[in-house]
């Protein structure tokens, strides 16, 4: 017997004796029982009884293995009882979805039906899937086009309605089309310490937790991943099949970042993967949890989600450790830099990987209608450490010689200044190579070009005294500065893309057999422009 067939006999088991709705929503069946010793499902209509065999079930779930949109009816080759309830039925298994006649992905007239490898509803329910496209990959990340990333905490930095909170919903949507995975905060600016985002004890009506959005995110992440959980450890799913959980904090520097996320910056640095084994600090510490009361406990429990029995036994490895990070979270926020808005401290931006956004996912105004490209798909970093084991798979860096090269070019500018690097910007740049695996030195240049980006430039702002040119450069003209210096370095450093154009690690055509999107050198623009605003107004910094 097949897997698909195995799966919807014990998904019709579960569905137990209840009323099922047609997908035209005009008739309903009454699901009757499973008879495995004549291999026989049972169901009336009315006064109708229906009996479906199993040997429609192994042909139905034939199709269902062929990965595409099946019309029942093209199935057997004809219509009746048997078919239309059968039809009903499998709709109100959590794989499945219907699609109505000509619309986006069925141009056929009549409905059709398909097989997810993620459940896209609630066994029971039934789902209009019209606008979710058909492919079989969401719910688990597809190593081959999902890209690792480098840091679990994005900066989307832009100016107001460039997308920024559309593209971490649409980031999730790519994983689970139902934002199972996804949940957006609104920073207020009257944050200022953590317990804004991660709860607080209150005892206006006797003890009690009062659990945040956050925190019960944080817990439902950890759910998606755990196979099995006891009180002194874990074990996780194979990481292919783990759904990365995206949370946005919108608007996030509206309050001062440092304060309020202070908690999730210093257990964020704590993340430890070893292969595929991964540990980190609690964030909400179990002395927290110990303190509590036992009727505030069991009410946090319920808060959080519990639902025994394995609940129950994640709950007691909570009280046990307190609550970490989960290994799937992404914290993405979306930043603007107004007068009603909070700089940030090179803390939080080494903490960090920081997207311009206008510059890493352009609007294209023409593309409005049709678009040409799309954004790749990220997941959630597998990497918390380099190693030569992990860097030897890298055709252009196979031991990271080239790019820790680059790092101390770099590093020789900025030494000695409030911008000097360090090791921790060294781990981060090799994490990088190994997340995009190039495979040849231009576009190991282009991972090094989004990694100044991302980590460097971010870090550099002041005035003309702050950003002065070394002291060990008398020739320096009125105009240079560590910017310039920079630049001069980085022309050498990077010349295959520098002068020219290079390839775009987080975008792709449409056309899957169209050439790579080639753009201009990031860094190279983002300096030039850095250095202009130092010039004409005497400080600069990165943020747009």
């Amino acid at each position: 017997m097949s897997d698909f067939f195995e799966k919807i006999i014990s998904g019709i088991h579960e569905l137990g004796n209840r009323e099922i709705e047609y997908i035209s929503g005009r008739n309903y069946l009454t699901l009757l029982s499973v008879d495995y010793e004549s291999r026989v499902i049972l169901a009336r209509r009315g006064g109708d009884n229906i009996r479906i065999g199993f040997d429609d079930i192994e042909e139905l779930a034939g199709e269902f293995s062929k990965r595409k949109l099946i019309d029942i009816n093209s199935v057997f080759k004809a219509g009746g009882n048997v078919r239309s309830a059968l039809e009903a039925i499998i709709a109100h298994l959590p794989n499945v979805g219907f699609y109505k006649k000509n619309t986006k992905f069925n141009k056929e007239n009549h409905k059709r039906i398909f097989w997810f490898n993620y459940e896209i509803h609630s066994l029971g329910e039934k789902m209009d899937a019209s606008d979710i496209e058909p492919i079989w990959k969401g719910g688990k990340v597809d190593t081959d086009t999902f890209l690792s990333l480098p840091k679990p905490f994005l900066l989307l930095a832009g100016i107001s309605g460039t997308g920024k909170s559309r593209f971490i919903r649409e980031q999730a949507k790519m994983v689970d089309p139902t934002l199972k995975n996804f949940l957006s905060i609104p920073v207020r600016p009257d944050w200022h310490e953590p317990s804004d985002l991660m709860g607080y004890v209150s005892r206006i009506n006797g003890e009690e937790y009062v659990a945040t959005d956050f925190l019960k995110f944080i817990v439902k992440a950890w759910r998606a991943v755990i196979v099995s959980v006891t009180q002194d450890g874990f074990q996780l799913k194979a990481l292919a099949e783990i759904p990365t959980y995206w949370l946005c904090l919108d608007e996030m520097n509206l309050a001062p970042v440092e304060q309020y996320f202070a908690d999730y910056l210093s257990v964020s640095e704590t993340r430890c993967w070893e292969g595929e084994t991964y540990t980190c600090d609690a964030l909400l510490k179990p002395e927290v949890l110990a303190g509590l009361g036992e009727e505030c406990r069991a009410k946090l429990a319920m808060s959080l989600g519990g639902n025994p029995p394995q609940e129950n036994k994640l709950w007691a490895y909570f009280l046990a450790h307190g609550i970490a990070l989960p290994p799937n979270l992404v914290v993405a926020g979306t930043v603007n830099m107004d007068e009603t808005t909070h700089g940030f401290s090179r803390k939080v931006i080494d903490r960090a990987f920081t997207l311009d956004f206008g510059e890493f996912y352009p609007n294209d105004f023409d593309a409005f209608f049709e678009p040409t490209t799309r954004n790749k798909g990220l997941a959630f970093s597998r990497h918390s450490h380099a190693s030569l084991s992990a860097l030897a798979a890298i055709p252009a860096d196979p031991n990271g010689a080239k790019s820790i090269a680059f790092f101390k070019a770099i590093h020789a500018v900025l030494q000695d200044t409030p911008f000097e690097l360090a090791f921790r910007a060294l781990n981060e740049l090799l994490i990088a190579v190994m997340c995009y695996a190039p495979s040849s030195d231009a576009t190991l240049q282009a991972v090094w070009d989004d990694y100044l980006m991302g980590k460097l430039l971010p870090r550099l702002d002041g005035d003309r005294d702050k950003l002065r040119p070394r002291q060990s450069n008398p020739n320096a003209g009125e105009e240079a500065s560590l910017l310039s210096e920079l630049a001069a370095v980085l022309q050498t450093q990077m010349l295959l893309v520098w002068d020219s154009t290079r390839v775009d690690l987080l975008r792709e055509q449409r056309d899957d057999a169209a050439s790579p999107i080639l753009v201009a050198c990031r860094s190279r623009k983002k300096i030039d422009w850095m250095q202009a605003r130092l010039t004409n107004y005497g400080f600069t910094s990165f943020w747009p």
